[in-house]
């Protein structure tokens, strides 16, 4: 059993790391599966949910910053030189996917905010809720892009917190019954 929370312990660090470095597919799978044991040990299965949504929201998001990568910089290029001849329409059309982006950055924010504290609180591991209030911080500033390094920096204080994670004491009913 100790072994499995190491594991599980190091699939959450290694997945939220994956996910800091924008191997966000890869990492928010390693993450999730991570995080579903660490919640059922320490007894908070309600802190898995919201980390399971924010984290397939990342998998969404992480579709859409490809998209972003490929054919947001031939948008803008185009939206901008079409904005100096007059079609401001054009350009503001290049920025929905940003938009989008964001919108999806935000919400993914909100619910791995909300599970990381609770798993916090569980694990009284205070650097996980720490990583939560940042990423939170990184997804509201994302736009301007200080925002990316608020949130690589929550998601380094969350690997760090996972790292640091003490394994549950057992329940009595786990102890079995007292002597004496």
């Amino acid at each position: 059993m100790d072994t499995d929370f190491e594991i599980w312990r190091i699939l959450f660090a290694v997945g939220v790391l994956l996910t800091a470095i924008g191997v966000g597919v890869l990492g928010a799978i390693l993450a999730i599966v991570g995080v579903y044991y660490l919640a059922r040990a320490y007894g908070r299965e309600g802190a898995f949910r919201p980390l399971l949504i924010g984290f397939v929201i990342v998998i969404i998001e992480s579709i859409v910053g490809i998209y972003l990568l490929l054919f947001g910089g031939m948008l803008a290029v185009t939206g901008i030189a079409t904005a100096l001849n007059g079609g401001l329409l054009v350009f503001l059309v290049s920025l929905i996917p940003l938009g989008i982006w964001w919108v999806l950055n935000i919400v993914a924010a909100y619910f791995i905010r909300s599970g990381l504290q609770a798993l916090s609180e569980a694990s009284g591991e205070r650097k996980l809720a720490e990583g939560a209030r940042w990423i939170w911080i990184g997804a509201l500033t994302a736009i301007v892009l200080v925002g990316l390094i608020f949130r690589l920096i929550g998601y380094i204080f969350v690997a760090l917190g996972a790292f640091d994670m003490k394994k549950p004491a057992p329940s009595p009913a786990q102890q079995g019954p007292s002597s004496g």
